[in-house]
């Protein structure tokens, strides 16, 4: 037994003299000299080549991310920024629009030594009757699995994902999930993500989710036994249709262990999104979320209602919430007290056991050091490959 296969979407720097200096210490990349990069990159004769719409830079000598992507190269305006394009509708990406990527540093970024990109592309998408296992998804920056159906996804792990802007949406938007069941484009029966380790996604580390006329409600889809650790959410779940009233039958994510949600590394703005849970379903569906560990992250954010969450086992940080409601009277529930645990319980019905802890403990509890320590080791294997065809 060796190393896991990889599925690898990094792209490097391999001549980190290429950088040009633009003034104002903003440098520039041009990513149409192929000579001067390694690893994963679209073919030249592709229409919309999108290997320059890159969702973060990542540092594999510190092991850092830059994930802080602007809408214009005005807002360069901190060591780490960076910019691709500010161009997103379908119909206007050609060849050139990813052509550039701006980077600001107050000096020369050889010193950063050979940067890898995460380039505009999915991972592993449409999953029909498989089984998946110990595989390494790293380094998209679309979503990372998406579009399963009747699969079996069991021991795998996903690093580095997301953060591209997504194209032909109605405003400029970035995106990015782990492993995704998505309800948009036909049914979606039989999955099971088992026993896996997702961190640093854009997004959400998994979801059901799907917005169209008529969506056929999804059944038996279960997460369980996961390890998320630094993803802007845990989990994820909507479907948004306007023709159909879709249910989640038999749907599930139980068992699971959340480290460090809304944290996901990538140098952005914090928002009420950034949770463990996060429900964008405008009508109330139930879906059982249950016996689940969250540390170090807020609870639950969701639309109008609130859902019947309940047997977590959840460690607070100070002035993160156990609720968020986008609309709606309770607005958002800060536990500074046991009073107000109990009065969010007594509201919510949720029996969940809620600490309140210090920032920085329980961590170790839960094997953080531990898995850190096993997603470098996995980089550092996928890293060493592409060191050795620079």
């Amino acid at each position: 037994m060796g190393e896991n296969p990889v599925m690898c979407g990094l792209f490097m720097l391999k001549d980190i003299e290429a950088w040009e200096y633009m003034g104002n210490d903003v440098w520039r990349l041009d990513f149409s000299k192929y000579k001067n990069f390694s690893g994963y990159q679209y073919s030249s004769r592709t229409k919309t080549n999108q290997t320059g719409n890159v969702g973060l830079i990542y540092s594999y000598e510190d092991d850092h991310i830059y994930g802080h992507l602007v809408k214009s190269q005005e807002e360069l305006l901190n060591d780490g920024d960076f910019f691709t394009s500010d161009v997103f509708a379908k119909d206007q990406i050609t060849q050139e629009t990813f052509h550039y990527l701006y980077f600001k540093w107050h000096e020369h970024p050889r010193a950063l030594g050979n940067l890898c990109f995460v380039s505009g592309s999915y991972g592993v998408v449409n999953l029909r009757n498989c089984n998946m296992h110990d595989v390494s998804i790293v380094g998209f920056g679309y979503n990372a699995i998406t579009s399963i159906d009747s699969t079996t996804i069991k021991n795998c792990s996903v690093d580095l994902i997301g953060g591209s802007i997504l194209i032909g949406y109605g405003k400029w938007i970035r995106f990015g999930n782990g492993i995704e069941v998505n309800v948009s484009n036909g049914p979606r029966f039989n999955v099971l993500v088992d026993s896996c380790m997702i961190s640093r996604t854009y997004d959400t580390a998994t979801t059901i989710q799907g917005s169209r006329k008529k969506i056929e409600s999804p059944g038996n889809i279960h997460f369980t036994n996961n390890i998320i650790i630094h993803c802007r959410q845990g989990f994820e779940w909507y479907m948004n249709a306007v023709g159909s009233d879709p249910e989640y039958n038999d749907c599930s994510f139980q068992h699971n262990t959340m480290l460090l949600c809304g944290d996901n590394m990538f140098n952005i703005p914090s928002t009420m999104n950034d949770c463990c849970f996060l429900c964008q379903d405008i009508a109330f569906r139930h879906i059982e979320i249950s016996d689940n560990i969250c540390v170090g992250g807020n609870y639950l954010c969701t639309y109008q209602h609130y859902n019947l969450l309940h047997d977590n086992i959840v460690y607070l940080y100070p002035k993160m919430f156990l609720l968020h409601q986008k609309h709606g009277e309770l607005g958002t529930i800060y536990p500074k007290s046991e009073s107000d645990v109990l009065a969010y319980k007594d509201i919510v019905h949720d029996d969940s056991r809620i600490f309140y802890v210090e920032k920085g403990a329980m961590l170790e509890n839960y094997g953080y050091k531990t898995y850190m320590e096993q997603i470098e080791k996995r980089l550092r294997h996928i890293v060493d490959f592409l060191r050795y065809y620079k």
